[in-house]
């Protein structure tokens, strides 16, 4: 039987971290918390709850991360963040899944839930699922970490799966956003700009890409166009994200006829994010953004918002589908029916541009 190991790394989060380990707790064997040096109750308050609580104190976020790596003691490790919940699961349950996972994949980018008030989110895939495996470790760069490099040096796959979810909450929570965005924003700055650095031609365009986003929830606008319309021009591993991006921050500014020479049949594919396509479609022709929608729920795993804007598209047309539509994507998003996710949210939000909503 397989079991798992839930991490997560929390630094004064007395008021999100039961919550947190609640969500969490049904699907998983351990718990285990690394306090990365609170001074409030956190690491109490998780170790009523049953976590495994590790000190962390004055580790740099990557050596913290390494405590419940070594630790965890399970096949799978799903890593969370205290203002995350892990969401309600449908029809087949975690375990159930990993036990059918071939050996070559030793990853899952999870569906994220990026709530940003007033009943919109982004959705987007997260690795947060991963082997218990001694090979499998942060890269150690300065911001945004990640254990993705790890297992592709090691020939093993990463995929994606919509069947879980995580509601990401941070930007509800008051005075969150604006301290964080300054110091992710500088740190990208001061990376981009050291003339000694040694990044390699992928690593410095993803870091533009994420200074992009920095930018646009400063409302930089015309600085993160600029930054995409560069990126797009090269060929480098993770153009897709430079071109959602870049399509993202023209609709949000209401210059659709600048993403028509972006939408064409060789990029097409390169969209992973839905709601790229189904906004386009959406402005230039509705019963085109309708039939998308409709062969999306059809031949794939549609997500919350596909069920959503599809009801969007029939309102009118068909009042008794739409309902069914929106009862649908109450299943896969659960947050509908939570009031928090009409909290009004903080400004400094980067996902403003990619919310997956239509209407």
């Amino acid at each position: 039987m397989i079991k798992i190991s839930a991490c997560i790394l929390a630094k004064n989060e007395e008021e999100n971290i039961a919550e947190c380990i609640r969500s969490v707790k049904p699907y998983v064997d351990e718990v285990i918390v690394v306090d990365n040096g609170s001074t409030d109750n956190t690491g109490e308050i998780a170790e009523s709850l049953g976590s495994i609580v590790l000190d962390g104190s004055n580790l740099l976020l990557d050596s913290a991360r390494k405590l419940y790596m070594e630790k965890a003691k399970y096949d799978w490790i799903l890593i969370l963040d205290a203002d995350e919940r892990f969401g309600k699961l449908g029809e087949v349950s975690l375990k159930e899944f990993l036990s059918r996972i071939k050996d070559n994949i030793w990853g899952y980018g999870i569906l994220s839930y990026q709530h940003s008030g007033l009943g919109k989110w982004a959705e987007v895939h997260i690795l947060r699922l991963i082997r218990n495996n001694k090979m499998i470790h942060y890269n150690e760069s300065p911001i945004h970490s990640s254990v993705a490099p790890s297992i592709f040096e090691n020939g093993a796959e990463i995929n994606d799966t919509s069947l879980f979810a995580i509601h990401h909450l941070d930007i509800l929570i008051k005075g969150r956003p604006v301290p964080k965005r300054k110091r992710y924003r500088t740190m990208l700055e001061e990376i981009l700009s050291n003339k000694n650095r040694n990044l390699d031609k992928d690593t410095e365009n993803m870091y533009k890409c994420f200074l992009g986003l920095e930018y646009v929830a400063v409302g930089e606008y015309d600085k993160a166009e600029k930054i995409y319309e560069h990126a797009v021009e090269e060929d480098f591993k993770y153009r897709n994200f430079a071109l959602e991006c870049l399509c993202q921050l023209y609709m949000y500014r209401k210059k659709y006829e600048k993403v028509k020479k972006y939408i064409t049949d060789k990029n097409i594919l390169l969209f992973r994010n839905n709601a790229v396509l189904g906004n386009y479609y959406n402005y230039f022709d509705k019963e085109k953004a309708a039939d998308f929608y409709e062969n999306i729920i059809k031949n794939s795993n549609a997500t919350a918002s596909d069920y959503l804007n599809l009801a969007y598209l029939l309102k009118d047309k068909d009042r008794i589908k739409a309902r069914e539509l929106l009862e649908k994507a109450v299943e896969k998003n659960s947050y509908l029916l939570k009031r928090v996710s009409y909290d009004l949210g903080e400004k400094q939000n980067l996902f403003i541009i990619q919310s997956n909503k239509i209407g």
